[in-house]
């Protein structure tokens, strides 16, 4: 973390840019929660203003609500610190330290960030999303929340039209992730699922009933349909797609933000065919150009990432048009 100097000089407030996003995170001490639960409540009465509990969530106080983004412990330098992020540069984040500075027990402990949205507005844009027709767009992966306070909307690889789409409605508000990489810029995002090798699993072994082959075009949701049955029961499995290069066990591409499961509810029983249709996620993995899979030829599996039965199907023909 860059962390500058307290301010004013005998100030012990520090303020803090980035914003040490890790609310909650970190080696808990219960002495040292305890010792600084006084501190919290007193930058929560800064906030919230007085007399208001703890369980507050409109901000009534000194910190207006376009300005606020939130209040908790959390860990700076591996130490056990109170938060408080406020919208602005730092001639606010100085403001708010001189006016905490003599409110609470141990101004040492409490660090002021920045950041660039207020948690109203993070809010809005997340409940907008999840109430709009996005919400039914197979492109559509969800949304998270940034250090710096704005909403990273994760997006299929494929997801070109939606990206430029949505960056011009909500602007600097909002960072645009497609698949494993932030667009435009074509950088990874912190946080998504790493690509690694595909191995077989221990478990029971299952048959396949799948197409040889398959033919997808970009920006178009593709599916894989068939049946798998076994000779044990496997309980809730979970299958996904993953993609490798032909004749290889390297995954080049796969969901970049959790699973698509597509038998949550339903049991596998023995030598009972089971009707599956698992959604075909290119995202590319770190290493290979572009946000999805380049036109060409691979092989395509299905993968029970849900479960320790580890199984794979064999492999499908897969073929990405231009």
């Amino acid at each position: 973390w860059v962390v500058t100097a307290p301010v004013p000089a005998q100030s012990k407030v520090r303020i803090a840019n980035p914003c040490p996003w890790n609310f909650g995170q970190g080696t808990v001490d219960l002495a040292e929660t305890t010792a600084l639960e006084p501190t919290l409540a007193a930058v929560q009465q800064y906030v919230y203003g007085p007399g208001t509990p703890p369980s507050a969530t409109v901000p009534a106080g000194q910190v207006p609500p376009d300005q606020f983004g939130n209040v908790g412990m959390g860990s700076l330098d591996n130490q056990r610190v109170v938060i408080l992020e406020v919208v602005g540069g730092e001639d606010k984040q100085q403001f708010h330290a001189q006016q905490l500075q003599s409110r609470v027990p141990r101004p040492e402990k409490l660090v002021v960030c920045g950041i660039a949205i207020s948690a109203n507005r993070f809010q809005s844009i997340q409940t907008e999303l999840f109430t709009g027709p996005i919400v039914r767009d197979p492109a559509f992966y969800g949304v998270d929340r940034m250090a710096d306070g704005r909403a990273l909307i994760r997006l299929a690889g494929r997801a070109e039209k939606l990206s430029a789409d949505l960056a011009a409605k909500y602007g600097s508000d909002v960072a645009i992730a497609r698949g494993r990489l932030l667009w435009p810029a074509g950088t990874p995002v912190s946080g998504t699922t790493a690509c690694s090798k595909i191995k077989p699993g221990s478990g029971p072994k299952l048959k396949w009933k799948l197409p040889k082959s398959i033919r997808v075009q970009p920006g178009i949701p593709a599916s894989v349909t068939g049946s798998v049955s076994s000779s044990q029961s496997i309980e809730q499995p979970g299958f996904i797609t993953v993609v490798t290069r032909k004749g290889s066990s390297e995954v080049v591409a796969s969901r970049a933000v959790g699973y698509a499961y597509t038998l949550e509810l339903s049991y596998l029983k023995p030598n009972r065919p089971l009707q599956i249709s698992s959604p075909i996620d290119i995202d590319s993995c770190p290493g290979t150009a572009g946000y999805s899979l380049a036109p060409g030829r691979y092989d395509l599996y299905l993968v029970d990432a849900k479960t320790a039965s580890g199984a794979i199907s064999p492999p499908i023909s897969l073929t990405v048009l231009p």
